[in-house]
């Protein structure tokens, strides 16, 4: 009987170090279960992020849209304004999606020429067309760059809007246009 008593007890001991170490299990468990549902919690978290990202993704989509449009239809005023002064061409002034701005004449032959790439003597008349498009009220030019036939048509395209215009040359232009006071020094 000793023998039964002796495995009994052991076996009494094996059941009480596994009961021991399910309870340390249990432990184990129960954290693991609050980390599922903490998992759980932040994954709904981050679906919830990820849709307003998306919402403010697609706000600012059409904010952009809005702002290009803007720029674009005041550029497109801009250049309107400038064409009235320009002796020929077009001004053009364009700004891309990412920024890039590109400003530039397009010449009465079509081939636009970035503002880097004019001449002296286009220069003149696209940086008194700018100027007068972007609103001053005296402009003061020197016109030593241009031809004389240049002269006269440059001359020819301020209307009286507003703009008093003060113009120094060592050349004549080919005919005085109406409305001009010519001083010789």
């Amino acid at each position: 009987m000793s023998e039964d008593i002796k495995l009994l007890e052991d076996r009494v001991t094996g059941l009480k170090q596994k009961i021991s170490d399910l309870r340390k299990n249990k432990e184990l468990f129960v954290k693991a279960q609050g980390m599922d549902e903490q998992i759980e919690k932040m994954r709904k978290d981050a679906e919830k992020h990820r849709d307003d990202a998306r919402v403010l993704k697609d706000s600012n989509a059409k904010l952009t849209a809005k702002k290009n449009a803007t720029i674009t239809e005041t550029l497109k005023s801009l250049c309107r304004k400038m064409n009235t002064i320009l002796p020929a061409g077009e001004a053009r002034i364009t700004v891309s999606e990412d920024g890039d701005m590109f400003v530039g004449w397009k010449r009465p032959d079509g081939k636009i020429v970035p503002y880097h790439g004019l001449s002296g003597g286009e220069k003149i008349p696209f940086d008194n067309a700018l100027a007068v498009a972007l609103g001053c009220n005296i402009l003061v030019a020197e016109y030593a760059e241009l031809d004389a036939e240049r002269f006269t048509k440059a001359l020819s395209r301020f209307n009286g809007d507003g703009v008093q215009v003060i113009v120094s040359s060592c050349h004549e232009p080919a005919e005085i246009p109406k409305g001009w006071e010519v001083v010789r020094l």
